[in-house]
């Protein structure tokens, strides 16, 4: 019974087919005119199909969707986890993980406080991929940040996540890798970097020229455009003698962020990791 009362209708559907009978054989016009007004009515649009998620194999097939779904939400995810997923792609691309090893070191260079201005920031950039590593190979991640833009207040800073752990540096990454010699990284990364336009890089650039054993194993360099990329390729190569060292030439991240910066230096659209290279630094 409704809340007024009333017994619920319920629908004769034999007396209703009769009746329909009916009208047809008593009124054949007003049968027509009935079926040519219900062929007018507007079909229901189909469904859309369901987003199918990207196979991945450490990235979690819900957070691909960020890179999937046209929604503003969606959009805003890619760019929260880009940094995380570009780590996640360039770890499975470089066999780093392929043995499960029992844990690997990153190092993220050139920070500032984009990346690294409080525990928040790093929190939303990067632990999600300490989580998905560990989750994926039981593998686990000593996440190291280092810049001399960091922010005074992040010098120093150290925290524990699901998978691992991050630490935080104000050195310069020459510096940070001649005081952590006995600890080289499996893969160095600096996003969006703007190799080329600083010199800021050169004396990184002249370090990881040198065949020490302290270098990383790998250095992923992203960019904002197919351009900077391609001229952060120029300035590397002139530094390292030429190409011969390098993994991939610089090309588009699928893992980029679908959001458009704001702030850019040339008229095309700017986007967080737009593009990436990537080179071997040990001989």
């Amino acid at each position: 019974m409704d809340p007024s009362g009333k017994p619920p209708c319920s629908i004769d559907v034999a007396a209703v087919t009769a009746c329909v009978r009916s009208i047809k054989l008593r009124n054949p016009s007003l049968a027509r005119a009935l079926d040519a007004g219900a062929s007018k009515l507007p079909l229901p649009s189909p469904s859309p199909p369901p987003l199918a998620p990207i196979d991945h194999k450490v990235i979690p097939p819900l957070q691909t969707l960020a890179w999937v779904s046209p929604s503003p939400k969606a959009i805003a995810a890619s760019a929260a986890l880009s940094r995380s997923a570009t780590i996640a792609e360039a770890l499975d691309l470089l066999s780093i993980l392929d043995a499960s090893p029992p844990s690997i070191i990153v190092d993220v260079v050139g920070v500032d406080a984009v990346d690294a201005g409080s525990p928040s920031i790093i929190k939303r950039m990067f632990h999600p991929l300490l989580r998905w590593v560990h989750r994926a190979t039981g593998t686990r991640t000593l996440l190291r940040l280092s810049g001399p833009n960091v922010p005074s207040a992040m010098h120093c800073h150290e925290s524990k996540a699901e998978g691992g752990e991050i630490s935080v540096s104000p050195l310069p990454y020459h510096e940070f890798l001649d005081a952590n010699a006995g600890d080289p990284a499996d893969l160095a990364v600096a996003f969006n970097a703007g190799i080329w336009g600083y010199t800021d890089w050169d004396g990184t650039l002249a370090r990881l020229s040198e065949p020490k054993g302290s270098n990383p194993r790998f250095f992923l360099v992203t960019s904002y455009t197919k351009e900077e990329a391609e001229e952060d390729e120029e300035k590397i190569a002139r530094f390292w003698g030429g190409d011969g060292r390098r993994v991939w030439e610089g090309e588009a991240n699928r893992w980029r962020s679908r959001k458009e910066r704001e702030t850019k230096a040339r008229e095309e659209a700017y986007y967080e990791n737009s593009h990436w290279g990537c080179w071997g630094c040990k001989d």
